[in-house]
């Protein structure tokens, strides 16, 4: 195991009033826990979009609700009937 990994370890071990046995096992039960995991908002969703497009320079819309087509579609519709 890398130096810093186990300093790392051993110091939330300590935070948390573990051993490093336990820190290890307690992270790696988490790793696999599925309910461990933080749902992705919507905000979230926007801010790792945005900071993709910055780190890619790829621009990138982001559209909350219907797009114009969509409405201009249902329109559409509405006139057929």
């Amino acid at each position: 195991m890398p130096v810093e990994l186990r300093s790392q370890l051993e110091e939330s071990a300590r935070g948390g009033s573990r051993s490093l046995h336990a820190e290890i096992i307690s992270r790696l039960e988490e790793s696999f826990s599925t309910s461990g995991a933080n749902p992705l908002t919507v905000m979230g969703a926007i801010k790792f979009l945005m900071d993709y497009s910055r780190e890619t320079d790829i621009p990138v819309q982001v559209i909350i609700g219907e797009s114009a087509e969509a409405e201009d579609e249902d329109d559409e519709n509405e006139d057929d009937d």
